[in-house]
């Protein structure tokens, strides 16, 4: 145990890893290696070797483990928080299982994708495909508020075979459990992540939401129950535009101008929304001392620049130029 102030110490820690992250001139040089290989030196991944699944899984193996080691050094509501935040990954992980087992696809699809997680971040993928049913493998799943929302998507699932509506429980028990977590952190600390979490979930709704609706014809009411924080009033007048265009009043209302005026389709609605998350965790993480902000502005700057880094490796594995490559990066807009 350190002897001083566990906060103030990771706070210092995190600033000073905050300059040597994946950005700026530094990516701009990640898209000259050319290859697999050579991005994974330049990453310090050579163990992973050049195939891209586990050169990502090890991407965010490496970030999970540095925000669990930030949890680590923090108490009480704090590290409930931070805890709750990595379930991000866990849920990503439940859902390859899910479709893969949905697909009848073999175990070992999974094992090659999934990424390996620590401790009780762990899931155990043999266990979920032996799951004779979709009930029994629902019933594996442990988490308090992932365990009740992941079911509201099973009729779907046995009328469709789909994993959507269960992945969309999923999603909403994630952020159930986020609301949970942040309501139980002090006033200051509630105060300095609220931009964060309103920003992702109201952003995650939008873009269900306006895919559900305009892609696939989705009604409403099919979709309320998966439901982060949008009220009735918003989704009904969301839910009756006719397009991204046609959303545009209401989009401004909930996310802003500068994200809704930008976007005229849902792929450049999500580049918007996740630019301006940027933007609110830099400034968050800028002139945070003292506060969770700090560090939740951090996981959230990490999370895009692990976006970043999968979609170079991505670019680079399917041949793209280094302008396509760097047409698809966070952020946009000057963000």
């Amino acid at each position: 145990m350190i002897s001083v102030n566990n906060f103030e110490y990771i706070n210092t820690r995190i600033r000073r890893r905050r300059a040597q992250m994946w950005e700026g001139e530094k990516l701009e040089h990640l898209l000259s290696a050319g290859t697999l290989g050579a991005i994974a030196q330049q990453l310090g991944l050579e163990g992973s070797g050049a195939d891209h699944f586990k050169l990502e899984a090890a991407l965010v193996r490496r970030q999970v483990d540095e925000t669990a080691m930030i949890a680590g050094f923090l108490r009480g509501a704090r590290r409930r928080f931070l805890d709750r935040l990595l379930l991000h990954y866990v849920k990503e992980n439940l859902k390859v299982i899910l479709r893969l087992w949905a697909k009848r696809r073999p175990q070992s699809e999974a094992e090659a994708m999934v990424v390996d997680l620590p401790g009780e971040l762990s899931l155990d993928i043999g266990k979920f495909f032996a799951a004779s049913s979709i009930e029994q493998f629902l019933g594996l799943i442990q988490d308090p508020f992932l365990a009740p929302l992941a079911p509201r998507g099973l009729k779907e699932f046995k009328d469709t075979g789909t994993t959507f509506f269960i992945e969309m429980g999923l999603d909403a028990g994630h952020f159930m459990g986020l609301k949970e977590a942040g309501s139980g952190l002090g006033l200051a600390d509630r105060s300095s992540v609220r931009p964060l979490l309103a920003a992702e979930m109201t952003g995650r709704d939008v873009l269900a939401l306006l895919r559900a609706r305009l892609n696939y014809g989705i009604e409403l009411d099919r979709m309320r129950p998966f439901l982060a924080v949008l009220d009735d009033v918003q989704a009904e007048k969301l839910a009756q535009a006719e397009s991204v265009e046609k959303a545009r009043p209401v989009l401004e209302f909930l996310l802003g101008g500068r994200v809704a005026r930008g976007a005229a389709t849902i792929s450049e609605l999500e580049v918007a929304i996740w630019s301006e998350i940027r933007r609110t965790a830099a400034a968050k993480f800028r002139f945070s001392l003292d506060d969770l902000a700090s560090p939740a502005s951090y996981y959230y700057l990490k999370r895009i620049e692990l976006a970043n880094l999968i979609s170079v490796i991505e670019g680079v594995r399917l041949g793209l130029s280094r302008e396509e490559i760097r047409g698809s990066l966070l952020p946009r807009a000057g963000a």
